[in-house]
């Protein structure tokens, strides 16, 4: 797949793949990181990016790296909020990669965090040699992950620096945010989504199998 005729329209600007996992598998709520607004079942609304052109490109893929959920997803009414492993571990994670102007992603950074006056520049040469490094100040999404490349541009993410000893259940609307992605972009069924996610933790041992399919549906 080629995006030279793309990425024409962007002149200068330096592009990167997205690798989202959580709430952003759902193209509508991503789009509220970039052109603004209110996520179905969220609670804020967010303010978008300077730069709200569409993605360029929207690929599905794997990630190495596993998910679990945890912490306290404000925006959504508490829970667990979705995160992966630094480092390969387990059931790969499935992920929905948007090709983003780099200043695009620096300010989708900033908006999963729930304080006021970040900033971010990131280090495209650090992140590739060190495979990650801080982005934020600690927080929920401080860590900056480099996941390779696809067609020539890299493929970024971002979780916490380590795993919690406690791990979280999601919300309601958030599992379903999840779901609703999982079936845009991997052509997966509420079974499927229910089977995928009913080993992770957060969600292991916190909610019966039947329960999370009658939560997703």
């Amino acid at each position: 797949m080629s995006f030279e005729s793309e990425r024409s329209r962007g002149g200068s600007d330096t592009f990167i793949w997205y690798a989202s996992y959580g709430t952003n598998l759902n193209r509508d709520r991503f789009m509220c990181y970039v052109q603004g607004g209110t996520p179905l079942g969220a609670v804020r609304r967010f303010p978008g990016c300077s730069d709200t052109r569409p993605p360029l490109g929207d690929i599905a893929l794997e990630l190495p790296q596993s998910l679990y959920f945890a912490g306290d997803a404000t925006f959504w009414g508490g829970g667990g909020g979705a995160h992966i492993t630094l480092d390969a571990a387990g059931e790969p994670t499935k992920a929905r990669a948007y090709l983003i102007s780099l200043p695009q992603f620096e300010e989708v950074v900033i908006q999963e965090d729930v304080r006021t006056g970040l900033e971010v520049a990131i280090d495209l040469k650090s992140v590739k040699a060190m495979g990650h490094i801080a982005v934020l100040p600690e927080g929920p999404y401080s860590e900056l992950i480099y996941c390779g490349e696809q067609d020539g541009y890299p493929i970024l993410s971002f979780t916490k620096l380590e795993p919690p000893d406690v791990f979280t259940l999601p919300s309601a609307a958030y599992l379903r945010m999840i779901s609703g992605g999982l079936q845009e972009s991997h052509g997966m069924v509420v079974d499927d989504v229910t089977a995928y996610l009913i080993d992770k933790p957060g969600i292991a041992d916190n909610i019966t199998l039947e329960d999370l399919r009658q939560t997703l549906i």
